[in-house]
């Protein structure tokens, strides 16, 4: 005989709670919730896509869907990595106000990323060290001269050295 789930277990499926109470647990918490019963297995189911969608998480730093899958796509293509407080905020379910996001691209494909952020509104804006070489405060050339390269020419591995990347020129932020 099919009994009907018990109202604890109806409460823990409940998308007003699990949209109110999951965000303050861990995730093994969550997960550990989703081992209760099969009721529960399916409400942490249906969370997580919802929890972890990267789409949703990098649509402010690109104004709309739309462009954040342009911007996943050119990513894919070019091997671009989002790294830092982003990163960690995805994963954390967290949100850090005013943090930037950092990708790390590399250098081969330095001008179609940099091309990308520029034709959708992003500025460059050059530092002191890139002011002082001959292309100054010219973006074009600073990304055609970083896309000419194999390999970045800051890279000198150490022993100490353990996340050299031989690739990584620049950071865009």
């Amino acid at each position: 005989m099919n009994q009907p789930p018990s109202p604890g277990l109806t409460l823990l499926s409940a998308s007003t709670i699990v949209d109110s109470l999951y965000p303050h647990l861990s995730v093994a918490d969550v997960l550990n919730i989703g081992r209760v019963c099969h009721a529960a297995y399916l409400a942490v189911k249906a969370w997580l896509p919802s929890a972890y969608n990267i789409n949703k998480h990098l649509e402010p730093f690109f104004g709309n869907l739309e462009t954040t899958l342009r911007f996943r796509s050119v990513q894919a293509a070019t091997g671009t990595i989002i790294s830092g407080s982003q990163a960690l905020q995805f994963f954390d379910r967290a949100r850090y106000i005013n943090s930037d996001l950092d990708i790390y691209t590399p250098c081969p494909h330095t001008f179609t990323v940099g091309a990308f952020l520029l034709s959708i509104g992003y500025q460059f804006q050059p530092t002191s060290e890139q002011l002082a070489t001959p292309h100054g405060a010219d973006c074009r050339r600073h990304l055609e001269e970083a896309s000419s390269r194999r390999q970045s020419r800051r890279w000198s591995p150490t022993p100490e050295d353990v996340y050299a990347w031989a690739y990584l020129e620049q950071v865009f932020t």
